[in-house]
């Protein structure tokens, strides 16, 4: 029995990266999840037996978080990317997403994108207003742009 965490999910074929051995293997999980409902998802701990080259997921560990949209579990933060124009910044599914990371424990870092298209100097300074505000109430904030 090899223990290991679910990184990739194609077509029912998941890749688990071994934590022991440094090696990644596909893995079908065992029937008995299709019966029980149960899924594994990427980042899943599992459980898994290696024979003749086939690996079989046998348990899945207690998720630490869970969540249905996109199917992952067991992260501790998140990186949400918006971009302040192009289209313009939308505070609303800003917070609503935000709210959802809190609400499950994880931990936004929020990543503020296309910078280099804020040309203007009263445009720039709102949306330094707007990011000031999220690093005050004690968010991570961090100003990309292509260039």
């Amino acid at each position: 029995m090899a223990k290991g965490l679910i990184t990739c999910l194609v077509a029912g074929a998941y890749t688990i990266y071994d934590l022991n051995q440094n090696l990644s293997v596909t893995a079908k999980p065992r029937g008995i999840f299709r019966i029980k409902g149960v899924s594994p998802k990427v980042g899943d701990y599992v459980e898994y037996t290696l024979n003749a080259g086939d690996a079989t997921i046998t348990k899945i560990e207690k998720r630490k978080t869970d969540l249905i949209r996109p199917a992952i579990c067991n992260i501790s933060q998140a990186f949400v990317v918006f971009s302040v124009k192009e289209p313009d910044l939308n505070l609303n599914l800003l917070d609503r997403f935000i709210t959802i990371l809190e609400f499950y424990n994880i931990t936004p870092i929020l990543v503020f994108n296309k910078w280099d298209l804020l040309t203007d100097l009263a445009e720039k300074e709102e949306v330094e207003k707007i990011i000031n505000y999220y690093n005050e109430i004690g968010y991570e904030t961090i100003v990309t742009s292509a260039k």
